[in-house]
């Protein structure tokens, strides 16, 4: 206490957004606008929504477009703060010692100054995944497809609420203790980290 201008949340990236954007082609599902780059632009293959795989593959690439641009923006941001001194708040937070603002983050007006991202959606893209996967080895049982999902999902199931039933249903959620969901979540925490 009193040694930590903590930044913590100066930029938010959503998981379920960027598979969003993955399966749209880089429109957002809510405006229809374009807000991330193709699937061509990005180098991905014509056919990367046929399968589970395909369109995991998809999601990665789409997360490797925006890790670097969340970082900047997150720099940024820090940058941005640094612009507004906080000189009583600063006198508190050691600031009295070292005669620099809590906010200078080139100078260490604090011993620790901490930003970071917060990241939001994690538990979703693993029950995406998880559903995708279970569609793709077993929805043929049911009457599914992939290829059905994503169209689905275009219109929020309104074409085939059997659909979304189903995915209610069958595959198998993250944080009810399943390995198959908990699996996925933790694949994408792994391949992130070892990416870094």
């Amino acid at each position: 206490m009193g040694k930590d201008s903590g930044n913590t949340t100066n930029s938010w990236l959503n998981l379920a957004k960027v598979l969003e954007l993955a399966i749209n082609d880089g429109r957002s599902a809510i405006s229809g606008q374009r807000i991330a780059p193709t699937r061509e632009e990005l180098g991905l293959p014509a056919d990367s929504l046929k399968d589970y795989e395909s369109i995991k593959k998809s999601f990665y690439v789409y997360l490797d477009y925006f890790l670097p641009r969340m970082a900047e923006a997150a720099n940024a941001c820090t940058e941005a703060l640094a612009l507004a001194p906080v000189p009583f708040h600063s006198a508190f937070m050691g600031g009295r010692t070292t005669g620099i603002d809590m906010r200078d983050f080139a100078g260490l007006g604090t011993p620790y100054n901490g930003s970071g991202c917060l990241i939001h959606g994690l538990a979703n893209v693993a029950d995406s995944f998880t559903a995708l996967k279970y569609i793709d080895e077993h929805g043929s049982e049911f009457g599914f497809s992939v290829n059905n999902l994503v169209e689905s999902l275009k219109s929020n199931f309104e074409d085939n609420p059997a659909l979304r039933d189903f995915l209610l249903t069958k595959p198998t959620k993250y944080g009810n203790n399943d390995e198959t969901a908990d699996r996925e979540a933790a694949a994408l925490v792994e391949k992130r980290q070892h990416k870094s």
